[in-house]
């Protein structure tokens, strides 16, 4: 309903004509006429890659944690029930680097939420806790979340859509 990482109104609606599958020649040109194959993003600039492959940014995650001088460590999430791996929403074994760049993939379930889906930052402390500086300066201790793997069954009695847990996946976000 909101959204928060961008301002410019042109380029809200492309967005949204390439989120709902219908995007004009126009609108294609405009995005097209951006592109510039050869860019590389400054270091110590906060850029996200956005590809249509895993394997690609499985990668470029990998060259990028590579060139850190720190310690790999390594966070094993945790399936319960029926949670196919293909289906996660990121890695059941997350590593991670101080200094590392990370980018949120859940909005913050806690009231007030520190961070949404798509949000930025560094990791300066990794441990018992794990603490991420976010763009805007704020410092936060990051918690493991839980997704759930949801089957919709309908029921004749009651005439609804009634919903069941089979499965749920914990690990940091």
């Amino acid at each position: 309903q909101h959204i928060y990482r961008q301002s410019d109104d042109v380029f809200i609606d492309l967005l949204n004509s390439v989120r709902v599958n219908d995007i004009s020649q126009r609108e294609l040109e405009k995005l097209n006429a951006r592109y510039n194959a050869s860019f590389q993003p400054p270091e110590n600039e906060s850029y996200i890659i956005i590809s249509t492959h895993n394997n690609v940014v499985d990668n470029i995650n990998k060259s990028e944690l590579a060139k850190l001088d720190s310690d790999l460590k390594a966070y094993q999430g945790e399936i319960d029930g029926n949670f196919n791996e293909r289906d996660l929403p990121t890695k059941e074994l997350l590593h991670l680097k101080l200094n590392s760049q990370v980018m949120f993939i859940k909005n913050d379930s806690d009231y007030p939420r520190k961070y949404y889906n798509g949000t930025i930052g560094k990791i300066i402390e990794l441990g018992q806790n794990i603490i991420v500086q976010l763009d805007n300066g704020d410092e936060i201790v990051v918690t493991q979340n839980t997704w759930e793997n949801i089957t919709y069954k309908w029921n004749d009695e009651k005439k609804t859509i009634d919903e069941e847990i089979v499965g749920q996946f914990t690990q940091y976000p």
